[in-house]
């Protein structure tokens, strides 16, 4: 990013990210971080995605989804499960 933009090959925010195929507000968060801490700051930036164990589904909900997953049911017993309501085969 920072190659990007003091050569000129990227002239803005949003060109730096188009070329390195991320969001322009995670280069404002970059580039805030090299302006509070230099390069020692931008050592800050983690892996991409979720910090490890965390889930977007509780574990709760995961489990009973599971448990429902893995049991075979057929279209009769389907019939009147609430998350299919509306649905038409």
């Amino acid at each position: 990013m920072l190659l990007l933009l003091k050569t000129g090959e990227a002239e803005s925010r949003s060109g730096a990210a188009r070329h390195l195929g991320v969001h322009r507000n995670k280069i404002a968060s970059w580039l805030e971080l090299y302006e509070d801490g230099g390069l020692e700051g931008l050592r800050e930036i983690g892996e991409p995605g979720p910090d490890p164990g965390q889930k977007s589904i509780p574990s709760g909900v995961m489990d009973q989804l599971k448990e429902r997953l893995s049991k075979p049911e057929g279209p009769k017993q389907l019939q009147g499960d609430p998350a299919l309501a509306g649905r038409r085969a």
